[in-house]
């Protein structure tokens, strides 16, 4: 069963606007509450999230072949936003992402009204 995170809270309280802000960059190292199997695109360029994207499935698919396929390795979350706070209010890497991953035949679940995937290799056929 995949694994399920929540990584937004849109309460109105401005206490929680510090830890949103965090979220920006998009690069996950700066927020230790992601682990290794977590790629965080917020802010990142179409360009560079597909980079980023194709670079974290390969070494997480090496990692989970070398593992001998086990469950441990077999999950990774990509978190990709909404896009709510855009200019358009829609997320053009999500789409990108989606496709992406769509034509290259992962198995994927959305989560967080979709804001992150969850891949599954297994049933990837990894």
């Amino acid at each position: 069963m995949p694994r399920y995170h929540t990584y937004y809270n849109y309460d109105d309280d401005d206490d929680d606007n510090e830890s949103e802000e965090s979220y920006d960059d998009g690069d996950e190292s700066d927020d230790e509450s992601y682990d290794d199997d977590t790629l965080n695109l917020h802010g990142c360029s179409v360009d560079d999230a597909i980079t980023k994207l194709r670079e974290f499935l390969t070494e997480k698919k090496r990692d989970y072949v070398n593992s001998g396929r086990r469950r441990v390795h077999r999950f990774v979350d990509v978190i990709t936003g909404r896009g709510v706070h855009s200019d358009r209010g829609y997320s053009i890497v999500k789409q990108k992402v989606k496709k992406y991953l769509r034509n290259r035949r992962y198995s994927m679940e959305w989560h967080d009204n979709g804001g992150c995937v969850t891949i599954d290799f297994y049933n990837s056929g990894v």
